[in-house]
């Protein structure tokens, strides 16, 4: 395997329309990587290694990572919109005074998620195992689900914040629906 970028450090970039495809050769296209207020727009990452990417403020729109290895994410302070994930072989993201507006999590597993103070909205989960959530500074969730979604798996993620000490839940209605 090779590797397209290891231990670099990047300032005020601007990073717009590639594609990268490791394809079958899993290759490691991020390695100990540091992007400082640095712009990612209209990007596809497919089945790549990515290690140790650390975000410092900056921006992530329209970015696809498919059936990518993704270990030690972090980010801090940096806005992400219209962002979709699907992980393979878990693990880890943390997310620290970030926005994550329609930010998906289309399928993977993690090894640990964990989201510290900033905003989240509209964000989706589709068919992701995480072993270890935190959410730290979090004040409020928002669970939605589809009319085909089982009433249980709802009521399963509501047990898992209240064994974890969430005191208050309640359902909202957002649009009152009437078929006749």
């Amino acid at each position: 395997s090779y590797c397209i970028l290891s231990k670099v450090r990047f300032i005020g970039c601007k990073f717009v329309g590639c594609t990268l495809l490791a394809g079958r050769s899993r290759a490691m296209l991020l390695r100990e990587c540091t992007f400082e207020d640095s712009t990612f727009e209209a990007l596809l990452f497919d089945a790549a290694k990515i290690e140790g990417f650390t975000q410092r403020g900056g921006k992530m729109t329209g970015v696809s990572l498919s059936e990518c290895q993704v270990r030690d994410w972090k980010a801090t302070g940096t806005r992400y919109s219209d962002v979709n994930l699907t992980l393979c072989e878990g693990g880890s993201m943390e997310f620290s005074d970030c926005t994550l507006e329609e930010f998906g999590w289309l399928g993977g597993e993690f090894a640990s998620l964990l989201l510290r103070g900033g905003t989240v909205s509209n964000a989706s989960a589709t068919e992701v195992k995480c072993t270890e959530l935190q959410l730290e500074g979090v004040r409020t969730v928002g669970i939605s689900s589809g009319a085909s979604a089982p009433e249980r798996l709802v009521a399963r993620l509501c047990e898992w914040f209240r064994a974890r000490g969430v005191e208050h839940i309640e359902p909202l209605q957002m649009v009152a629906e009437d078929v006749t």
